[in-house]
């Protein structure tokens, strides 16, 4: 006869124990389908193909978003006609999702950043999606990450000083579903970079 010796020891374990075993085994399954989507969907979407003066313009608009489309095109040896296309075609692919102006943070009255882990007290769906959709609405959060391993969330908000922060680490804790908040000042920015290495991936071919 056939024992579910996991079963067996499972029920032998402190509730608490028990409960914390759930916990990883949601969370582990939720990475997992995160993870299959991921993979399905790069089978399903279609390939962004990037030639040479895609790769161009893409550079020449990381460098410097306010050229004119005279500038661009001077730069990337086309027609303005030409260009005009080009970034359209990018625009409407999702592959130019905006410009936007790079700001000061010390010069405006925000210097510090501050790491956040949030850790909440469920995976499931439901529970992600509510933590999520509040986090969008709390101005100071940068970036926020759904990570893998020990953590939830990995989010980068923006402070005046240590004060400030404890007023916005009393907001993150009423989060939906928030369980821990554990956090990390940054003492100094050594590198902060925002454009993207195109020149690690290989450029489709001209046609």
């Amino acid at each position: 006869m056939h024992h579910d010796h996991n079963g067996d020891m499972a029920g032998t374990l402190p509730k608490q124990a028990q409960k914390v075993l759930a916990k990883s085994a949601v969370k582990s399954q939720h990475h997992a389908n995160i993870l299959l989507n991921m993979h399905i969907e790069s089978k399903v979407l279609p390939h962004m193909a990037l030639d040479k003066i895609d790769r161009a313009i893409l550079s020449q608009l990381q460098n410097d978003g306010r050229l004119t489309n005279r500038e661009l095109a001077d730069a990337v040896g086309l027609s303005e006609s030409a260009t005009s296309r080009r970034v359209k075609a990018l625009e409407d692919r999702h592959v130019l999702t905006g410009y936007s102006a790079t700001l000061n943070a010390a010069a405006v009255g925000l210097p510090g950043s501050v790491f956040v882990r949030v850790s909440l007290d469920s995976q499931r769906e439901e529970h992600l999606g509510a933590f999520e959709r509040a986090v969008t609405h709390v101005p100071e959060v940068m970036e926020c990450f759904l990570m893998s391993g020990d953590v939830d969330y990995l989010i980068r908000v923006v402070v005046r000083d240590a004060p400030d922060y404890e007023r916005l680490h009393h907001s993150l804790t009423r989060l939906p579903g928030v369980a821990r908040v554990h956090s990390s000042f940054a003492l100094r920015t050594v590198l902060r970079r925002n454009r993207l290495p195109l020149d690690q991936t290989p450029p489709e071919p001209l046609p």
